[in-house]
């Protein structure tokens, strides 16, 4: 007979979990996902319609155009190896072998040059239609797409050292994670479009992981959570997403409850319930009560919860209530209890954002926005918040 699996739940309420550094990855991730520069993913690494324009351009000049410049404007600036197709890696590295012994790289030679070394290129047709849309090249505008090609190399590179980072951070082997941060470094060239100095971003993230004396945030008082989502650090943002109706908000308040009751100041922000009902429900939580049956009036519910208010009076937590609320707004809200607990003698760590859908965006007029792009914005702002401020960001969704 065999015995089902248990899932996290059993073995957090057994506390038979183990101890698990998968949680430490993001900070190591994390870095390496704003290499590419703002506004790019760093898995955006398919780069086919600049290979693709490349080598069509280069086919149709030798037909129609041979005063247009050649594939040796590339020489040195591109190679087959950083092409994401390989078809086009083929056909690219047949037009160079055909410019450097002086031949014409039409769609016939190109084709005989890519049987020849047995290569399976893009066939005869699809070439035809390749070329057929392509247009005469400049020297500008071959080295602009080889541009391209180079950056999305460097992104799938980029993505490669982080899943081996990721890998090492699970293993806690240090020299590994160095090792791929080493050869992250050497991606970096002078014509790189990249922003951040990788080396110096991903040391300081293995740091932030290894070294016992950095702040590795503290613990949501759940222990399946943690052990998923890793410990609230500073400076770091999380989005929690469930369905309508399946306890954000109750979650959310346990989590910020926890929190609290350790001392950590909290700040939670609705923008559907107003900061009395949070309060309640919080309080309730934390008494073992139903806040339906206080609400109801009943009396021995709120007798025990009436006992234990006194346990809320010191507690680091404060409530935020404003439908429709921006993230500017937040940040404000974010900005003054950090200072006021400061002057308590408190540390802001937490910020609970609930939730991100009723969050609003300003739109100047006679813009649109659609929602993917309003919700994409919020949360952008909200990382920047975490950052700026250096409080854990929990986005409910």
């Amino acid at each position: 007979m065999t015995t089902a699996p248990k899932d996290l739940n059993d073995r957090a309420r057994e506390g038979t979990l183990p101890p698990d550094p998968a949680s430490e990855t993001v900070a190591v991730v994390r870095p390496a996902l704003h290499l590419a520069g703002a506004g790019e993913r760093v898995d955006a690494g398919d780069s086919r319609e600049a290979e693709a324009a490349i080598c069509a351009s280069l086919v149709w000049a030798a037909t129609w155009a041979p005063e247009a410049p050649t594939a040796a404007v590339l020489h040195g600036v591109l190679s087959a190896d950083r092409f994401s197709n390989d078809r086009f890696a083929a056909l690219y590295s047949a037009i160079v072998e055909l410019t450097a012994a002086s031949k014409a790289p039409d769609a016939v030679s190109v084709q005989s040059a890519m049987t020849r070394a047995g290569a399976r290129g893009v066939d005869p047709k699809a070439l035809e239609r390749l070329v057929a849309a392509a247009t005469q090249p400049s020297a500008d505008r071959l080295r602009q797409w080889a541009g391209i090609v180079n950056d999305a190399w460097r992104r799938r590179q980029i993505a490669a050292r982080g899943d081996a980072i990721a890998r090492a951070a699970r293993s806690g082997d240090v020299k590994d994670a160095l090792i791929s941060v080493g050869d992250l470094h050497n991606l970096m060239g002078p014509d790189t479009s990249l922003t951040v100095d990788g080396k110096t971003a991903l040391n300081q993230a293995c740091r932030d992981i290894f070294d016992p004396h950095r702040d590795h945030g503290i613990s949501s008082g759940i222990r399946a959570y943690d052990t998923i989502a890793g410990r609230l650090r500073p400076g770091f943002y999380t989005i929690l997403g469930a369905f309508t109706g399946d306890g954000k908000t109750a979650f959310g308040l346990t989590l910020a409850g926890n929190v609290a009751v350790a001392g950590a100041g909290v700040l939670y922000a609705s923008t559907e319930m107003p900061a009395d009902q949070l309060a309640l429900r919080l309080a309730c939580s934390r008494a073992g009560v139903s806040a339906g049956l206080v609400l109801r009036g009943d009396s021995l519910a709120a007798g025990k919860l009436a006992g234990t208010l006194a346990d809320f009076d010191a507690l680091p937590i404060e409530y935020l209530s404003t439908p429709g609320m921006t993230p500017g707004e937040f940040e404000a809200a974010v900005a003054h209890t950090k200072e006021s607990m400061a002057a308590r003698g408190v540390k802001l760590r937490l910020a609970v954002a609930d939730y991100v859908q009723e969050m609003e965006w300003p739109v100047p007029k006679g813009q649109q926005m659609t929602e993917e792009q309003r919700i994409r914005k919020v949360s952008s702002a909200l990382n920047d918040v975490a950052k700026k401020h250096q409080v854990h960001v929990l986005a409910l969704a």
